[in-house]
């Protein structure tokens, strides 16, 4: 109580104010997560299922197994989708549900990249994917990729399993293989999709 006044006095005592310095979690996109692509494809020759995917990119591996040398034996007969590495490609983009938008593959990997590319433009991979933006493959078994709808087939100079694919852009090796993925540092890049065809590859394998 104050002297006279009958009333109590005001607290003006307050609690100090605080300034918080937490800021908020920064939520990225992982569609924006771009690794060289020869990064993509050593994950992939080591995991399990020889698939591996990085934010909206699929990496494929290519034969380093008895049942992908067998597997091998199909390219040529137009077989590729009865492949096991077709097999786990496709279960892969299942369980990403529809979040894949590129694909890279090296040798028997690139064949399966450009069959999905193929089956994709279908319509026969349902509807959440109708064709990928890029696909990039290395060392495959093709012929005339550049038939193919946004399919960037690349190749070493001397590497007998992708020598007939006249549509791949030919480099020197910078290693003793030039049949090796080493040194390709591509990576995936927004860009706009190009008008599709139905036109379908032909591949061979030595």
């Amino acid at each position: 109580m104050t002297g006279g006044t009958g009333q109590d006095a005001p607290d003006t005592e307050q609690a100090p104010q605080t300034t918080s310095t937490a800021t908020a979690p920064v939520v990225i996109d992982d569609s924006d997560y771009r690794i060289p692509d020869e990064w993509g494809l050593k994950e992939a020759y080591n995991d399990s299922e020889s698939v591996v995917h990085h934010g909206d990119t699929l990496y494929i591996a290519g034969t380093h197994s008895l049942r992908d040398v067998a597997d091998d034996l199909l390219i040529p007969l137009h077989l590729v989708r009865n492949s096991q590495r077709y097999q786990q490609a496709l279960a892969a983009l299942q369980k990403a549900g529809g979040r894949i938008k590129y694909l890279s593959g090296h040798s028997l990997g690139g064949a399966v990249a450009a069959v999905l590319q193929e089956d994709a433009i279908a319509g026969n991979l349902g509807p959440n994917y109708r064709g990928f933006r890029e696909v990039r493959t290395y060392g495959a078994p093709l012929l005339h990729s550049d038939h193919i709808p946004n399919l960037h087939a690349y190749r070493r100079a001397w590497d007998p399993i992708s020598a007939l694919d006249g549509g791949a852009a030919t480099t020197s090796a910078p290693r003793w293989n030039p049949h090796s993925y080493a040194g390709y540092n591509r990576t995936s890049s927004v860009q706009p999709i190009t008008q599709q065809s139905d036109r379908r590859s032909n591949v061979f394998v030595m």
